[in-house]
């Protein structure tokens, strides 16, 4: 055993320990998850406001704006200021907890990076500056991460262990705080959860005893033993030390390359070497550096002889997970519980399949939903689309289904179709009879229908996309906001009444899925329009809930949890909570409208603990209950909002690309990352949704999309790319 290596899941300062913190925030107590804790400073430091002048256009740039880059904003041609040049060379204290730790097993005591020695040290860390200067080339970009200048020593504490006892289904521990909190109304006592499930999984789970807090409402598996024969050991901390947990496989082994932790672009294997992960859903068109539609806080480790395991956080809030090159996993999150699981593999898809037992096998799709789809935004009419189809069928090019984007909509509200497209419930009938003129083309019988693949799969059926924005423009006279009114299924404002945001029809209102009454409704609503069009699937592009204004915002949220604090300053108290919050993951950091609605939506959770699961709520709103209850046969629903889950209910298609080589390139690993998450029909837009494509391009592109899963031409309101 003492040869074996140790799957880094949790330490205290040497790689692997996740300690919890807990803190008011907005009125309710919320965890900042770290592999450890730490303090950070909650107020803008005046002293370091000007450590950096950017040449050429002299603006100076507080270090609050450089977000998390430790007290360095990374710009084009950096000057250092003379008079700051002297902190930069001042020696650290001659502690040896602090001067024996290399550079890449710093964990990150600032991560705010706008903090001095004196309050670094009345921390307890260590402060000790690392010279470098770094040319980012992108004016606007997020500067990347770099190696910490405050960082925790190697005697830090944390939590120590009371008590450790076996249970029916692991080890419990109780563990009491034994480093003072910076934060108000710090939990002082923890309890830890292992539980042995399976042979190959395990769980780990850390919370609050005394309250009740909120949990990710995913239906994983439930076990009532602990199994004795497993492929890993955990050792725990004992009673008085430290808390530490370490979790080892019993046949040698070595982390050295990480996947998963999506949605992001980029390679497939990560780089270890300072680099941060935003989980937060956004309507971010896909490009590299940024948090896209999706949430998925799984990742999986390809050790050196080849075995592998993986690591799930079950937790829906922001978060930021930081990879350095210890190797080290950080997880940073602003509310929820830790809640583990380790899969043991040993092969990487046994870890895949390990991780879809918790979260749900990939559903099984229509057979016809595996041939060539068709899809473009600006068919004007249903005519049109329609001849679309025809020309695809005079050139004997095979296409099983037909999408229809926005312009079908009545001045883009859901569950209509406008007056040029009046003739829409024909267009359909006549798709779907498309099968017979086609396959007596290509000489297939048609003599046994339903009983025959290759007639069956030629069956030509249409795709709708529907926006669960509600129009709230005539009252009474549109029956998706009536009926929803009706069943007082919107989300609310502080006051109680319907949050308005804006999307396609202008105002609109958000149905909230986590309501039970919210699946009767959206039933009504796809059965009523299917009895008018019989479309076969749907496509769901869920918002992300704008909200109104940054001022609007700050003072609704202001408002409700004012009375909690004794803060005379509106504006001065909300940015203390959104700007100079320490728990704020990148993705939220000096901008608080990024929670989209008031945190506080009043049921009985926060909007912040939910918005990662509003794409996946309104999925199943629509897959097992709308959509399977109207057409009685196997849904379709595809949906660019994604979290752990989406796959057992429904594909994703990686959303607005562009018509360029490197997009092209980029979607082969992200189809591989979702078949990771669990989600196989997966696909890219053919020839890229946005900008004009080229012949030769798009040439390559279906070459290469043939193979998508999900095999699917789209692209915006320019020129036609029919294949």
């Amino acid at each position: 055993m003492a040869e074996s290596s140790r799957i880094t899941i949790l330490v205290l300062l040497s790689l692997i320990v996740i300690v919890t913190v807990l803190l008011w925030f907005n009125a309710v107590l919320v965890p900042y998850v770290k592999v450890f804790f730490y303090p950070c400073n909650s107020t803008r430091d005046s002293s370091v406001q000007q450590v950096y002048r950017v040449s050429g256009n002299q603006e100076q740039h507080e270090v609050y704006e450089a977000e998390i880059v430790e007290t360095v904003y990374i710009v084009n041609d950096i000057k250092l200021e003379k008079n700051k040049q002297n902190r930069i060379n001042q020696r650290p204290k001659n502690n040896p907890q602090c001067i024996n730790i290399r550079n890449e097993d710093r964990f990150d005591c600032d991560p705010e990076g706008a903090i001095t020695q004196s309050n670094c040290e009345k921390r307890g860390c260590c402060w000790r500056p690392v010279l470098r200067v770094t040319v980012n080339q992108s004016a606007g970009i997020v500067p990347p991460l770099n190696v910490p200048w405050c960082y925790y020593p190697s005697n830090y504490e944390g939590y120590k262990v009371n008590k450790v006892y076996n249970t029916k289904l692991g080890l419990n521990a109780d563990l009491t705080r034994t480093t003072p909190s910076p934060y108000p109304e710090a939990i002082t006592d923890l309890t830890v959860e292992i539980r042995y499930e399976t042979q190959s999984r395990l769980r780990i789970k850390i919370y609050d005893p005394a309250t009740v807090r909120y949990e990710v409402p995913l239906n994983t598996p439930d076990v009532s033993q602990a199994v004795n024969d497993t492929l890993y050991t955990v050792s725990l901390s004992k009673p008085t030390e430290r808390f530490s947990v370490s979790v080892i496989r019993k046949d040698n082994s070595v982390a050295f390359f990480i996947y998963g932790l999506g949605e992001h672009r980029g390679p497939l294997l990560h780089n270890v070497n300072w680099t941060r992960y935003t989980m937060w859903n956004k309507d971010n068109p896909p490009h590299e550096k940024a948090n896209l539609y999706g949430s998925h806080p799984f990742y999986l480790v390809m050790e050196n002889d080849g075995k592998s395991h993986g690591v799930f956080l079950l937790n829906s809030n922001a978060m930021d997970v930081i990879l350095q090159p210890a190797p080290a996993i950080t997880w940073r999150t602003i509310g929820g519980i830790i809640n583990l699981y380790v899969f043991m593999g040993p092969t990487p898809g046994e870890v895949i399949q390990q991780y879809t037992e918790v979260i749900g096998h990939s559903f099984m799709p229509p057979y016809w939903s595996l041939g060539f789809h068709l899809c473009r935004w600006g068919y004007k009419t249903a005519n049109e689309t329609l001849a679309v189809v025809e020309k695809n069928r005079q050139a004997g090019i095979p296409q099983d289904v037909q999408w229809n984007d926005i312009d079908y909509m009545d001045s883009k509200k859901d569950f209509t179709y406008s007056t040029e497209f009046g003739d829409m419930p024909a267009m359909v009938n006549t798709l779907h009879s498309k099968r017979n003129a086609l396959y007596n083309d290509y000489g297939i019988s048609n003599q046994s229908p339903g009983n025959y693949g290759p007639y069956d799969l030629g069956i030509k059926m249409d795709i709708f996309i529907f926006d669960p924005g509600i129009s709230n423009k005539s009252p009474g006279n549109y029956g998706p906001y009536d009926l929803g009114i009706k069943l007082d299924i919107f989300i609310k404002d502080s006051q109680g009444k319907p949050l308005i945001g804006k999307v396609w029809p202008g105002n609109v209102v958000f149905p909230d899925f986590t309501n039970n009454r919210s699946f009767d409704y959206w039933t009504q609503l796809v059965k009523s329009f299917h009895d008018k069009v019989q479309f076969d699937g749907m496509w769901i592009i869920p918002p992300y809930v704008p909200g109104k204004d940054l001022l609007t915002v700050v003072l609704r949220i202001a408002k409700q949890i004012l009375h909690k604090f004794q803060s005379k300053d509106l504006l001065t108290f909300v940015l203390r909570i959104f700007r100079r919050s320490p728990i704020c993951p990148r993705c939220c950091r000096r901008k608080p409208e990024i929670f989209s609605i008031c945190p506080h939506h009043n049921r009985t959770y926060l909007y912040q603990q939910r918005h990662n699961l509003y794409g996946l709520t309104e999925t199943q709103a629509t897959c097992p209950r709308a959509l399977k209850t109207v057409r009685n046969k196997r849904p379709f629903i595809i949906s660019r909002s994604t979290y752990a889950g989406q796959g057992y209910y429904g594909g994703h298609w990686s959303g607005d690309n562009f018509a360029t080589y490197h997009d092209m390139a980029m979607s082969i690993p992200e189809l591989l990352n979702f078949n990771m998450f669990g989600i196989s029909m997966i696909g890219a837009d053919i020839c890229g949704f946005q900008l004009d494509t080229t012949e030769e391009l798009c040439q390559r592109w279906y070459q290469l999309g043939a193979f998508y899963p999900f095999s699917r031409s789209h692209n915006f309101e320019g020129k036609y790319e029919l294949p």
